[in-house]
This record gives structure tokens, sequence and C-alpha cells, in this order.
């Protein structure tokens, strides 16, 4: 049923507030932490000494890292399930995805991209693609949970606190949480409940597109050590941060934080989780001996959003998409006929 020009016009006007109440909700975040004392506008004033240049070089470096990794694993996963996608081709849509998280929360600007991409050009392999797409997500987030994890309990060694154990065992049971949903939905495990539902079609095919990925055990084992890669990436770049800003920056304490930061950024509430992860950052710091965390999560935030405009340039001034696909028997007759007249 086609809409009427009234009825996207509405569509449009509630797109625009809700997005409009969004960033409200992070600006009000923003200015709480302020007026409580938990974020310190002045110390910026440290960015304009010359010592802070490499610092914040590495700031934008590791974001680099953090950023063009995940590119990689989701072509690894994309082209085990047969998916015909180049690396070039896997680039550009991240690029493109890059960009549109300025405008999508929760970082789902990548993931809205490539399904639209497979949506456009792989239409009969799209639930392969949903799949690679949901499994590369899984993948990113069970590699903070990892990290975070042993980094917890080497800080848990060192500081026997109430709230560094609650750490430790929130992380533990989210990680066995998640481990035991990708083993079932993968196919590693089988409960009996996933055979009664197997009636239902969409859901038969798209844990048959699950499943593919129990007879590629190496690409999953690549897809998780480029994750951990990456997110050692965003955990030195708000070591950086720290250095630049003049604040102290304990690894095993950055690398323990920065993980449950970074997931609470992925929640899709403000636009690049402005306000979010900077209350979470200014509660979490302290708590394991860092300073200025709601101050490092607005830095890392601009150096970010200067990077997903330099995507969209990017992406701009790169030659025009070039889809991969399989060629059909119909193509390569034709091919073969055209040769044979010439």
């Amino acid at each position: 049923m086609k809409r009427t020009e009234p009825q996207l016009a509405g569509n449009a006007h509630r797109k625009w507030a809700f997005s409009a109440a969004k960033l409200a909700l992070g600006v009000g975040l923003v200015w709480w932490l302020i007026q409580s004392g938990r974020f310190d506008p002045g110390v910026y004033g440290a960015l304009l000494q010359e010592r802070t240049a490499c610092f914040l070089l590495g700031v934008f470096l590791s974001q680099w890292i953090m950023l063009l990794v995940p590119f990689v694993r989701w072509w690894l996963l994309a082209r085990a399930t047969g998916l015909p996608i180049s690396l070039g081709e896997a680039v550009r849509l991240g690029l493109k995805g890059a960009f549109a998280n300025l405008f999508v929360p929760g970082g789902l600007g990548i993931d809205g991209v490539r399904l639209l991409h497979l949506r456009r050009y792989h239409r009969r392999q799209f639930l392969d693609g949903a799949a690679s797409v949901v499994l590369d997500r899984a993948l990113g987030v069970l590699a903070l949970l990892i990290l975070g994890g042993v980094c917890s309990l080497i800080l848990l060694a060192r500081n026997h606190s109430p709230w560094m154990l609650r750490l430790v065992l929130v992380n533990g049971l989210l990680l066995v949480v998640l481990l035991a949903a990708l083993g079932i939905v993968c196919g590693f495990v089988r409960p009996q409940m996933l055979d009664r539902l197997r009636h239902i079609r969409l859901l038969d095919h798209l844990l048959h597109a699950f499943h593919a990925y129990r007879g590629h055990r190496r690409t999953l084992a690549w897809g998780l050590l480029l994750s951990l890669i990456g997110h050692v990436g965003v955990c030195c770049a708000a070591a950086f941060a720290l250095l630049s800003l003049g604040y102290p920056a304990f690894l095993s304490a950055v690398f323990t934080a920065t993980p449950i930061v970074t997931v609470a950024r992925s929640i899709p509430l403000t636009p690049l989780g402005l306000g979010v992860s900077d209350s979470v950052a200014a509660f979490l710091y302290p708590v394991v001996g860092l300073q200025g965390g709601a101050e490092v999560q607005m830095l890392l935030r601009a150096s970010v959003t200067l990077i997903f405009l330099t995507c969209g340039v990017a992406y701009l001034r790169v030659r025009p998409e070039v889809v991969s696909r399989v060629p059909r028997p119909v193509d390569l007759a034709e091919d073969a006929l055209v040769g044979g007249r010439a």
C-alpha cells in the first residue's frame, strides 16, 4: 500500500522529533555531569601544550585501528557464508557506515548500511548476510567481555574492593550468557526447543545461515582475534587521551574500564553515546583508580567524530561502487556467444 505525502511528512517529523529527544537527553546528561562536578571542561586547556601532540596522535591512530579492523572481520565472516563480497567493497561499505554512525545511535550505522546493501545487491543471500552482520556484532561484544574480564581479574587481585568483585561477577555472567547464545545459534549446542521451532520458515532459514559457521571455526577464531585487536586499539586510545589531559594512565585499570564504557556507548540511546558513556565513565573510572572519565569520553567522541567525517569524504572520493557477484550461467553463455561471433 503506497503511503500518501502527508503520511510521509508525518513520519519524517516523528523521526526528527525522536532524534531531537535523544540529543536533548544526551545534552541533559552532560549538563548534569558539569553541575555535579563530575565533568570539568577546563582540563582541555592541557591540549594546547606541546607535549600533548604525540598523545593526541596516538588517540587518532588507535581510533583508526579500532575502525578499520572490523571491516576485515565482517569481510571474513561474509565470505564464509558464500557471499561474493570483495575486501574493497567491504571497506567502502564500512566507510559509508562510519559516516552514518554520526546520525544513528549505538554505532548501528555500519550494520544498517551493510543490511541495505545486502538487501539491494544480494537479495537471494540476504539471510546469510544478515547472519554475518549479527555475528560480527556479537564477536565484537564477546571480545570486549573477554578483554574486560581478564583485566578486571588482574585488577581484583591487586584491589579487593566490593565494586571490583561486582564488576568481575557481572562481566563473567554476561560472558557465559553470550557464549551460550552463540553456541546455540551457531549449532554447536542443539537444544530441543529450536527443533520444535523449525516449522517457522524464516527462523529455519536464519538458523541454517548461522549453522554454516560450524564448518568455519578458523574464520570464527580469526574474527575473535581481530575483535580483540580492535578493542585493544580502543583501550590504547583511552590511555592516550588520559595522558593528553594530564591524568595518569594505569593500563590494567584502563583495560578494565574501557570495555564496559564501550558497551555503554553502544546502547542506542543518544548520538555517539553522548552523556551515557560519559556518565558510566565518570562513575567507573574512580572505581578502578582512574580520573577524568567524562573528560576522556568527550575527547574520544570529538576525535571519532572527526574520523567519521573523514570516512564520509573518503567514501565520496573513491571510485563508484563495484558490486561483486557470481557470474550466472546466462552471463557465461552470452559471453561465449559474443566471443564466438568475434
